[in-house]
């Protein structure tokens, strides 16, 4: 019977996790091949790796498509997989999949290692589908910090660059502080309410009396933001990330914006959550405080950018900002605000992806130098990698007929059914501002001049049949989901 029951467990965990196991498999695979010393041609293999790559993030879309309709929070140990964390899983995939995509114009600078890195992306991946599974504040950490260790990995790619080790380094110092401070704030969040496991905080939180216990479990929670705040690189948590992104290859780079940034967001929504039950003003304080100095940090500086890599860097930071600021109206409407952050995520991620896929293509070599001057000129080079990147800038920026805009129209309608009309007005100010630094690079691609030869001999627009489907895939998805923008939020409503 005791074998039985055991069998039962172990398929029901098959069951559920099958789309990150598939994931895991593929990585295993390439690590494999990497380690295996082969004669054959480096395009054939990168071919080989983008081939694996693919078709695990397809197989994994599809298991999760298949799973959701009949998902009903399905539990193993810390674990549990409902409709929500399936349509989170898939919102994942697909921008990994644009993010990875982006590797082949970028290939000075993984050529000798595609498999590992394609491997370290999949790991990453994984491991961030899991945090999101995780009911369990330790378990949360402890898929946080193999996707953070990978995610290092895809940082730290061009050992010949400077650049990307140096981003890489403050990467980590960063994130071994920022663990510190959670290891910690797990320490006193567990001496409050005995317990780490979400559902049980949120039980236990509300029987808070004794205004030293609830010090002690506040400050906790304030620990806990700080750890998430790098990890969303929100303000003042934010100095690695611009120096990150301008080291990385481009699908690393592409990825810590976006799976990097949405994924720990969601998490500290659940985490609020958790601790509504024992909501102290302080706590909506904090969260205001951060979210607002973040959208504004965030967008002054990227209008002072040169550099399109730092560019998307500290823009991505501000739009990281806009999904914090939905956070406090978690206490009074939880699953409103979190379909609100949801639907932006998925906004923000698609988009940002396919803009770095662009950058890729129209700037050869941009893991070394990615100035915006070094667009001019590409309208008439490739008129369709240039239109592409523009549409992608103005979805960012929530110009109209885009999913940006429809994400920005939801978010900003949960910030103010929340109650936070002044969080509302500071986002709307931001988002004015946010079109100066989008434009820019617009502006540089039809209406400046190119002045001598800004490319180097030899080096011209490269986009291979890899960086047009990633493009397509994000082109189509911000224009058909910004013009019909009911098919994603009906999947979203339908999902929490």
């Amino acid at each position: 019977m005791q074998g039985q029951l055991c069998n039962i467990d172990w398929l029901l965990m098959a069951k559920i996790f099958s789309p990150l196991l598939v994931l895991i498999l593929a990585a295993v695979i390439l690590l494999i091949k990497d380690a295996i010393p082969s004669d054959s041609d480096e395009e054939a293999g990168d071919s080989f790796a983008l081939v694996i790559l693919s078709a695990a993030l397809l197989a994994a879309f599809s298991l999760s498509w298949m799973m959701w309709p009949t998902a009903d929070d399905l539990v193993f140990g810390p674990f549990s997989v409902g409709k929500s964390c399936l349509a989170i899983w898939m919102i994942i995939f697909i921008v990994t999949g644009i993010s990875a995509l982006t590797a082949l114009p970028s290939k000075v600078a993984i050529r000798r290692e595609a498999d590992s890195y394609f491997a370290f992306i999949l790991i990453a991946a994984a491991s961030y589908c899991l945090a999101v599974s995780s009911n369990d504040i330790l378990m949360i950490f402890v898929s946080m910090e193999i996707a953070g260790v990978s995610s290092y990995a895809t940082v730290a790619a061009r050992s010949d660059n400077s650049y990307s080790l140096e981003g890489a380094l403050k990467y980590f110092i960063s994130a071994a502080f920022a663990a510190a401070f959670f290891m910690m704030g797990m320490a006193f969040i567990f001496g409050s309410v005995a317990s780490l496991a979400l559902g049980e905080i949120e039980a236990n939180s509300k029987f808070i009396t004794d205004p030293s216990t609830k010090s002690f479990f506040m400050f906790g929670a304030a620990m806990a933001v700080s750890y998430f705040g790098f990890k969303i690189a929100a303000f003042p948590f934010h100095a690695w990330m611009p120096d990150a992104v301008e080291g990385a290859p481009v699908p690393g780079a592409s990825f810590i914006t976006t799976v990097g940034k949405m994924v720990p967001v969601i998490i500290l929504a659940k985490l609020a959550i958790a601790i509504s039950p024992s909501y102290d003003p302080v706590w909506h304080h904090l969260l205001f405080g951060i979210s607002a100095a973040t959208m504004i940090f965030g967008a002054v500086v990227a209008l002072r950018q040169e550099n399109l890599k730092r560019m998307l860097a500290y823009a991505s930071i501000s739009q990281g900002g806009y999904m914090l600021a939905v956070i406090p109206s978690m206490v009074f409407d939880p699953a409103a605000a979190m379909k609100g952050m949801v639907f932006y995520a998925a906004a923000f991620g698609i988009a940002t992806a396919g803009a770095f896929a662009a950058v890729a293509a129209l700037l050869p070599g941009s893991d070394v130098t990615a100035d915006i001057g070094r667009l001019s000129g590409s309208s008439q080079r490739s008129p369709f990698l240039s239109a592409s990147f523009a549409i992608l800038l103005f979805s960012l920026a929530g110009i109209p007929m885009t999913v940006g805009f429809a994400g920005r129209y939801y978010l900003f309608r949960t910030i103010l059914t929340g109650g936070d009309i002044l969080l509302g007005f500071v986002a709307a100010v931001v988002s004015v501002i946010s079109i100066a630094f989008y434009v820019k690079p617009v502006m540089a691609i039809y209406f400046t001049k190119q002045e001598g030869d800004i490319r180097s001999d030899g080096e011209a627009i490269y986009a291979g049949a890899a960086v047009i489907s990633a493009l397509a895939i994000a082109l189509a998805a911000s224009l058909l989901l910004g013009i019909l923008p009911g098919n994603l939020l009906e999947f979203i409503n339908a999902s929490f």
